[in-house]
């Protein structure tokens, strides 16, 4: 159903931004899918939109319970050189809302569309969608996207926390952390550097 070792048709320079979107996940505490999908066959659908640098990241996790409920979280964060995260919430959706978000990733030709497209020189949102589904993983990461398809999915999801989207952060979160200032007692702590994530 998802491939699940999806890198072997991924642009030489998917490094970098792997390097980079993992990151940017450790950093909020977000965990590794492609780990999950190796030890577990829950699902678990997220939707990461990085705006621009020193705006905002937007991380959607959605994960579906036994009896086909499920707990959609969300985390904003600011972004630049130490990602926080200033705002959490979740909610709980019915079978239904599980089905009609969820239903993009198998019905529509998500799954047919390459998972990385190189980034060069280009300024705009990215979109990182992924799937953990049986044991499997699939992911798509653009900048801007124009696929249908994946617009279609990253607007479902933040239907559901729009007004919370549009919201700017406070004022102090924008501005960028040297990377010589300490963290604070109360950062976020990163998982194990060497974990995987993407």
């Amino acid at each position: 159903m998802f491939p699940l070792h999806p890198f072997t048709e991924v642009e030489r320079d998917w490094r970098g931004a792997s390097d980079f979107y993992g990151w940017v996940l450790r950093s909020v505490n977000e965990p590794s899918l492609l780990i999950h999908a190796q030890i577990s066959k829950d699902r678990i659908y997220r939707f990461t939109l990085f705006q621009t640098l020193y705006a905002k990241i937007v991380i959607m996790r959605l994960r579906v319970a036994s009896d086909g409920r499920g707990l959609l979280s969300l985390k904003l964060a600011t972004s630049g050189r130490l990602p926080r995260v200033y705002k959490e919430e979740s909610k709980l959706l019915s079978k239904e809302q599980v089905v009609d978000l969820t239903s993009e990733f198998m019905m529509s030709n998500y799954l047919d569309l390459v998972p990385y497209m190189p980034m060069h020189g280009l300024d705009g949102e990215g979109w990182l969608l992924e799937a953990s589904v049986d044991g499997y993983y699939h992911f798509t990461l653009r900048q801007s996207p124009q696929e249908k398809e994946i617009r279609d999915i990253g607007g479902k999801f933040m239907a559901f926390y729009l007004d919370e989207i549009r919201k700017d952060p406070p004022n102090q979160a924008l501005v960028p952390t040297p990377a010589s200032v300490t963290p604070a007692a109360d950062a976020p702590v990163a998982p194990d550097a060497g974990a995987a994530h993407l």
